[in-house]
């Protein structure tokens, strides 16, 4: 008889929207959210991302690069003027136009980072020992001794004793004297000290939960250039993201794609309404390994794993070919073993920074990059080939035009393992059951998320109340019914579910308490019955 009524009821659903349905699954970021507007992406290539520079923003330059394998292009807005940044977008429109094939542009805007001003001869070296002054004099033109900070509220911030990062390590100050609008330093870490060089006060935030209003001009600019998508840096919670999409859409962008960088404690307090506002999140190396120090790696795993919760695609950033920088050498185990474990991670995009900006080979760091992401997707293809196919995640993600089969967001690379001898297969239940719980535990979390949503989104119209209360408690009793079969049954249970929650506040916030308690036991049953998930 249930039978009987599945295929009856299959049948009957295949009428209605789509929409019903609150167990829809979630795809992997698409062409147009992840700043590609058309046209042939489904490559392993897309993964890469260049930043354009003085190294690699000739025209010339950038075909190269995309003939290398780079589809996305990202422009720092930190640096230049909004006519020059203008001519860098254009430069990649010609490129498009010249290999006819569609390339997109990420405008990064500087964030609330704070930098030097402009140094005597675009830098100096410093040497461990000497007295350095850092004051707030904007106009004021560095040199050895001296540097302008465009910020002054860190001045205020710094006590005696702080320690001060120039760069992504480049050099180390110890505040030794806090005075009125300077800061009297000893160089702890010489190194060189460029233009425009952020700067990182440890162990000390300053917060800043607003587009700041160098942003909000740049970000103006960089759409009147035609930038396919915005970066935000130095993104401490939601407030940001809103606040530019909000511009974006007064200026006739409402779905402009926006990328958030990760780069210090507080995003990473708010690292869940972040992921929920974002469409990319991005484990900015540089400055999140300044702020973390040896907790780099956890920082960088916690990121990666919000993203696979709130189903939003992850990249990584800086650091990623340092060895590129040199003028031969091949990658670094280290790096590779960086790239593969964070594609193991769920990691859709590699952002190359200085290695194509201000490097002496950026084709090349591009190429190298490629090399290394198709030659793990090779091995992951082989393994799967040998009978060890490539357990998916349970993150809620579908591949999509936007990425290819190979690159697909829920598969991961396996840990090595050693062949067993005679091995037992596991029975039918076995297999059954563990698929069940993934599938249970999946679904939840959809549910969870959209839930999640819906306290942002208006009261809807009470006009069909009838019609809504009837589906949804049909769609309840039917997945009721169903529970044996739980592939067919709890996505129809779930739909019922959310319609009513959709329409009731009360049953909204009844249904996100029951949630809690079955999310964790769903979980608890998950890791029980596959352990490889619990160690992932």
């Amino acid at each position: 008889m249930r039978i009987l009524l599945s295929m009856a009821l299959t049948a009957g659903l295949a009428f209605l929207p789509a929409s019903a349905f609150a167990s829809r699954q979630i795809k992997a970021p698409s062409a147009q959210n992840a700043g590609i507007k058309s046209g042939p992406v489904g490559s392993p290539q897309l993964r890469g991302i260049a930043t354009l520079g003085p190294a690699s923003w000739d025209i010339n330059t950038i075909v190269d690069l995309a003939h290398s394998g780079i589809f996305i292009f990202r422009v720092n807005y930190s640096h230049g003027t909004a006519e020059s940044n203008a001519e860098i977008v254009s430069r990649v429109r010609e490129a498009s136009r010249r290999i006819k094939r569609p390339l997109a542009v990420l405008g990064d805007l500087q964030g609330p980072k704070i930098r030097l001003g402009k140094i005597k001869g675009g830098g100096v070296t410093l040497s461990a020992g000497e007295p350095f002054t850092l004051t707030s004099e904007t106009d004021l033109l560095g040199n050895q001794s001296r540097a302008s900070l465009d910020y002054p509220p860190l001045i205020k911030a710094a006590q005696p004793g702080d320690f001060i990062v120039i760069g992504d390590g480049d050099a180390k100050l110890r505040v030794l004297a806090v005075e009125e609008g300077l800061l009297e330093t000893i160089v702890v870490e010489g190194g060189l000290l460029r233009d425009r060089k952020g700067v990182t006060l440890l162990d000390r935030d300053i917060p800043i939960h607003t587009l700041m209003p160098k942003d909000r001009k740049d970000l103006k600019a960089m759409l009147e250039a035609g930038v396919d998508g915005v970066m935000l840096s130095m993104v401490r919670s939601a407030g940001p993201v809103r606040e530019a999409r909000s511009i974006a859409a007064e200026l006739g962008r409402p779905k402009l794609p926006v990328w958030t960088k990760i780069e210090n404690q507080a995003g990473l307090d708010n690292i869940d309404e972040i992921s929920q506002a974002s469409d990319v999140m991005v484990v900015a190396q540089g400055d999140l390994g300044v702020a973390m120090g040896s907790r780099l790696a956890a920082a960088r795993a916690l990121i990666l794993k919000a993203g696979r919760r709130w189903a939003t695609a992850t990249a990584v950033a800086t650091h990623l070919l340092k060895s590129s920088l040199k003028e031969t050498g091949p990658p670094t185990v280290k790096e590779i073993a960086l790239i593969r474990r964070s594609m193991k991670a769920g990691a859709v995009y590699f952002m190359l920074t200085d290695e194509t900006s201000v490097g002496p080979r950026p084709v090349e760091a591009s190429r190298l990059l490629r090399e290394v992401i198709d030659t793990i997707l090779s091995s992951q293809e082989q393994e799967t080939s040998r009978g060890n196919p490539v357990t998916p995640k349970p993150s809620g993600l579908r591949p999509s035009d936007a990425l290819p089969r190979q690159a697909r967001l829920e598969e991961v690379l396996p840990p090595p393992q050693l062949p067993r001898v005679s091995p037992l297969k596991d029975s039918w239940l076995k297999r059954k059951t563990r698929s069940t719980a993934r599938f249970l535990l999946l679904q939840t979390e959809i549910l969870e998320r959209d839930l999640k949503r819906l306290k942002d989104e208006p009261a809807r119209p009470r006009k069909s109340l009838f019609k809504t209360v009837t589906l949804g408690v049909l769609l309840i009793t039917l997945g009721t019914l169903l529970v044996p079969l739980p592939i067919p049954g709890s996505p129809i249970l779930f739909a019922g579910l959310f319609i009513l929650a959709a329409r009731f506040p009360w049953a909204r916030r009844l249904l996100t308490a029951v949630l809690v308690p079955v999310r964790r036991f769903l979980l608890w049953l998950n890791n029980r019955v596959n352990p490889k998930d619990a160690e992932s």
